[in-house]
Parts: structure tokens; C-alpha cells; sequence
């Protein structure tokens, strides 16, 4: 299993200049979420950024909210003349993956598949037949038990640095899918070997932030001694934040907030110290991929066909600091691809890997210009 600490991400926005320089490949990322999804307008921000610098072309495509197919958004760009060299993407709980895996063999397009989507079942059931699927390359996922359990111990640890006990939680989270269920493993398992903080209840907001703040309005009524707020996301704790606010509880200071995935406002919270903590570093696998893709299509074999990244709490303010997007945006992917540098050893993603390389070494086209 590879393991690695990621830097913080305080997303911004940014327009890419497209490189006047042709391109050899081409590659497709289909998001999950909405363009106007924060984790995952970062995400594709940063997979443009490794491609400019791997001088590739990468499209782009989304998956219907209704739908939830990832074959409905990955054949229009497979039917297009020009031939899709590699695709990305989230495997769907809802889809037919096998399906879907097999018309990716038919039409030969490499394809990677991300994060902790599918049941366990479900996965074993692709892994056991992986013989099937040559051209699936890897699956790089999120741990998103270690995750949950990373928050849950931040937020402990605030609670006991800042209040008297009884130590009581209430959590947060998600909706009914495999995410959720590793994270709340990742919490339960944190709980376990601290004896003298006590879950009062455990609810499911859809990720919603407006239905977290009425939850959590009606949750602090029921245990009122509840010193600690564990989310299964940023947009669920800031939920939560809001009803503290009504409540004139102040976070962090009167009560351990937390979530995961690095949202903007919640990394600003944690500047002000009005926010306890926040985990994430799956933002970069789809850029991760996006190498992997370039190495194969290069003559480069896949290093393993699974692996599983590890993340970083955030809980002091200095580092926030670290890595804006226009840090991580200067991050050289090249570094990472064997194919680019084939007699050298390394080319895991690693923290010293991560860090920002100089402008002078990179095309100005690469370069983000904050819009």
C-alpha cells in the first residue's frame, strides 16, 4: 500500500492557458460531480494543470445527476474520430461496471478508476475477474477510513485541550453509500480507544449543509453536554457551524468541529480559529491517473494495479498556508511519470514530490492566471 501526506488545498479559481504546442495524446476525466462541484473543480483544475506540463489533451466530461452513468458520458468522446487514449473515472454503484468495463476492452481504451465508490463486494467481484480487463490499469482510491479516523482523533484531542469532561459527540454524516460507511468505520474505530468520549448519535444529511444545521440545531437540544461535532465533509460541519452561530456556541473554542475534504470556507474558518480541523488529499488523484494514463500510453507498465493514498489532518492555522491552488498548481507531475524519466527509481507520489517547482522551469502556458 502506497502511503503519502498531502499539503493543503485552498481552492481558487483560475483560468488554464492552453499550450500552443500540438499534443500526442489524448485523455477523458469524467467527474462525478457537477462543474460547479468544489472538490471536484479542483480536482479537474489540477489534472489540466499535469497535463499541460505531460503536453496532453484532456477532456473533460460529467456524469448525469439523474442518470449516473458513466458510459452515457464516456461514449460520445469514444465515438469522436480521434481515438481516446486513456479514460478516468468513478465507478458508479448504480452502473453495470462489468458492463461498462467490458465495452472500455472492446473499443481498447485504458481506463483508471478512483475513490471508495462501489461495496466491497462489488469491487472483489471486478478484482477476481480482473483477468477479464487488461486495459484496467488501477484503481487509486481515497482511505477514507483513515479519513474518519483522523478527523475523529483532531477533534478529540481539541475537546480535551480546551474543555473539562464528559466528553460527548455527536456525528454527522453523509449519505447511505460506501464513502460514508469507511468514514463512519474510520470514526467508530477512533471511539474505540477512547473510552471516555461517548457518541450520543449518529445521523445521515445527505452531505446537505442546510439539513446538517437543522439536525444539529435538534441533536444539541437532545444532549446539550455535546462538546464535539465529527462530519463526514466540510459542507456538512459548516452546516453544523451555522446552527452553533444561532445557538451562540462558539466552534472550536466551546466545541470541536470538524469535516473532510478541504473546502475553502472551511480552511478560512481554520485561520480564524473558528474551525477545529479538516482532512482530505484526494484532490490530486486524478492527476496521479492522468500520469499513470501518459506512462502506459508511453510504454510505461503500471506500477500495481491498486493503491490506496493516505491523508493529512489540518488543524493549525499556519498550515493552511502551505499549499493554495497556486501551490499545488506548480506541483511538476513530470516527475512523477516513469516514462519521462525511466532510470529513475522513485516515482511514487511522496511529500517531497509535492512541492511547488520554480515558474522559470515550467511553460508560462502551464502557469495559472487567477481570473
Amino acid at each position: 500500500m502506497l502511503r503519502f501526506l498531502i499539503l493543503l488545498l485552498t481552492p481558487l479559481l483560475f483560468v488554464f492557458a492552453t499550450p500552443s504546442y500540438a499534443t500526442t495524446s489524448r485523455f477523458l476525466l469524467v467527474s462525478p460531480g457537477s462543474a460547479d462541484n468544489p472538490h471536484w473543480q479542483n480536482a479537474v483544475m489540477l489534472a489540466q494543470q499535469a497535463a499541460c506540463q505531460l503536453n496532453v489533451e484532456l477532456q473533460v466530461g460529467y456524469v448525469s445527476p439523474k442518470k449516473r452513468s458513466n458510459w452515457l458520458a464516456i461514449s460520445s468522446y469514444i465515438d469522436q474520430d480521434r481515438a481516446l487514449d486513456g479514460v478516468i473515472f468513478m465507478a458508479q454503484p448504480t452502473e453495470d461496471n462489468q458492463v461498462l468495463f467490458s465495452k472500455l476492452e472492446q473499443h481498447a481504451v485504458p481506463y483508471i478508476t478512483l475513490e471508495n465508490s462501489l461495496p466491497p463486494e462489488a469491487m472483489a467481484s471486478l478484482e477476481t475477474h480482473k483477468s477479464r480487463y487488461p486495459r484496467w490499469l488501477a484503481h487509486l482510491s481515497f482511505d477514507d477510513v483513515q479519513a474518519g479516523y483522523l478527523l475523529a482523533k483532531a477533534l478529540i484531542e481539541r475537546a480535551k485541550a480546551s474543555q473539562a469532561p464528559p466528553y460527548q459527540l455527536i456525528a454527522l454524516s453523509g449519505a447511505h453509500i460506501e464513502i460514508a460507511r469507511q468514514r463512519n468505520k474510520g470514526l467508530h474505530m477512533a471511539l474505540g480507544e477512547s473510552p471516555d468520549v461517548t457518541l450520543n448519535q449518529l445521523i445521515y444529511t445527505n452531505w446537505d449543509p442546510e439539513r446538517s444545521r437543522s439536525q444539529t440545531l435538534k441533536l444539541l437540544k437532545r444532549y446539550p453536554e455535546t462538546n464535539i461535532i465529527w462530519a463526514a465533509s466540510d459542507k456538512s460541519a459548516l452546516g453544523a457551524q451555522q446552527a452553533l452561530g444561532e445557538l451562540g456556541i462558539k466552534p472550536h473554542q466551546q466545541m470541536a468541529l470538524g469535516g473532510i475534504d478541504w473546502q475553502a470556507n472551511a480552511l478560512k474558518a481554520i485561520k480564524k480559529g473558528e474551525y477545529s480541523a479538516s482532512v482530505g488529499g484526494h484532490v490530486l488523484l486524478a492527476s496521479y491517473a492522468l500520469v499513470e494514463l501518459f506512462d502506459a500510453a508511453n510504454g510505461a507498465d503500471p506500477q500495481s494495479d491498486s493503491r490506496n493514498f493516505a491523508n493529512l489532518a489540518i488543524s493549525h492555522p499556519g498550515q493552511t498556508q502551505a499549499a493554495s491552488m497556486a501551490t499545488l498548481s506548480r506541483i511538476d507531475f513530470r516527475a512523477l511519470s516513469r516514462a519521462l524519466s525511466p532510470d529513475k527509481r522513485d516515482h511514487q507520489l511522496t511529500m517531497d514530490k509535492l512541492q511547488p517547482t520554480s515558474p522559470t522551469l515550467l511553460s508560462k502556458a502551464c502557469l495559472p492566471q487567477p481570473n
